[in-house]
């Protein structure tokens, strides 16, 4: 889980290579820290970083709960920001 006291205040975006709609978001620096589940779920390709204060508070909200989230939308409209 995201710590604002001891982890990174930047985020970062991958997406998947084989489906291409799969959005993975986590802890800039984080990726090795996920589920092994989600680390193997795919091959995952780096797509940019960011600051988690202009994250949308709904994906803020599940990388203070879980640590990361999985977005689902097509690759042309998705942003994690506000």
């Amino acid at each position: 889980m995201f710590d604002s006291a001891t982890k990174s205040s930047r985020y970062s975006i991958s997406r998947s290579t084989n489906e291409r709609n799969r959005h993975l978001i986590f802890e800039q620096g984080g990726f090795d820290e996920l589920p092994e589940s989600i680390r193997r779920h795919t091959s995952w390709q780096y797509l940019k970083s960011g600051e988690f204060k202009n994250l949308r508070p709904d994906y803020f909200k599940a990388l203070t709960d879980i640590g990361y989230i999985i977005v689902e939308q097509t690759a042309g409209v998705f942003s994690a920001e506000t």
